[in-house]
């Protein structure tokens, strides 16, 4: 039986069974070139016409291992810190000791305002303490890295918050009540007015 061999759309040759597999042993052809031979209805693979036999891979050889290198004791000194890791903590320092900085405004500022809420603002009686306290640690903190200015001027604030927490909703208190009352003394003006013009008029009439 003569085998039709084509590969790439084009017709390699016309071989026979025996010799079709010594071509596949020495690589000539290979199993996926297309064969047809008289009968066949389509053409097919090389690899899956009856007869034919596909050659295994060729055995791997596994190099031997290299021998090891000999060991000897490590004499070197230790390398000394890269220095970029002492410049990245003092680049991060100033910017640590700001948050705290504006942390700590925040907390004061809110504590002031919500005191000059009137009567409100006796409730900062009470929370005025925590925040006083956590502001003088945090501007030790802020001392301690580097801001002195800023340190100073968080732990003179933490100092003079609670006097002006414990004044303030008091003022603003007084201070309200008395707007209250004189409102409440012109009402009564303007209703004694009211009832004297009414008096003077059922008099007339």
């Amino acid at each position: 039986m003569q085998i039709h061999v084509a590969r790439n759309g084009q017709q390699v040759g016309q071989y026979s069974i025996e010799e079709v597999n010594r071509r596949l042993a020495d690589g000539s052809l290979l199993p996926t070139d297309l064969a047809w031979f008289e009968g066949a209805a389509n053409w097919a693979p090389l690899s899956t016409l009856p007869g034919v036999t596909i050659p295994g891979p060729p055995p791997v050889l596994v190099p031997p291992n290299p021998p090891s290198p000999p060991t000897f004791a490590s004499s070197t000194i230790p390398a000394p810190p890269a220095p970029r890791i002492a410049t990245a903590s003092v680049a991060t320092a100033p910017q640590s000791y700001k948050a705290l900085v504006v942390t700590s405004w925040i907390l004061l500022g809110l504590t002031f305002v919500v005191s000059l809420v009137p009567v409100l603002g006796c409730g900062t009686w009470v929370l005025v303490w925590p925040v006083a306290l956590a502001t003088l640690i945090m501007g030790i903190l802020v001392l301690n890295r580097g801001g002195k200015s800023p340190g100073i001027l968080l732990i003179v604030a933490s100092v003079l918050i609670v006097p002006l927490v414990l004044v303030a909703p008091v003022v603003t208190t007084l201070v309200l009540g008395g707007v209250v009352s004189n409102e409440e003394h012109k009402q009564e003006a303007q209703i004694m007015n009211n009832l004297r013009a009414i008096a003077q008029a059922k008099e007339r009439w």
